[in-house]
């Protein structure tokens, strides 16, 4: 369940970016997720898929609610 709310929480983050003077960074993601296009959820193994957008590889990233790569 933490996280969903975690995604929704992004989802939040994003919709209402138009004021960012109170935005806080949870994590850092890893260099090589400096375009990310793509995310989704996988409760099931904790992790935070997300793809790169542009010119990159064709490989999903799973991180964790930290930010840590763990699975390419």
């Amino acid at each position: 369940m933490r996280l969903k709310n975690i995604f929704w929480s992004l989802i939040l983050i994003i919709l209402s970016s138009c004021h960012t003077g109170n935005l806080k960074i949870i994590a850092d993601l890893p260099i090589d997720l400096n375009e990310v296009s793509g995310i989704a959820v996988d409760e099931n193994n904790q992790l935070i898929w997300m793809v790169n957008d542009s010119g990159h590889k064709p490989e999903l990233f799973g991180v964790d609610t930290l930010g840590k790569l763990k699975k390419v």
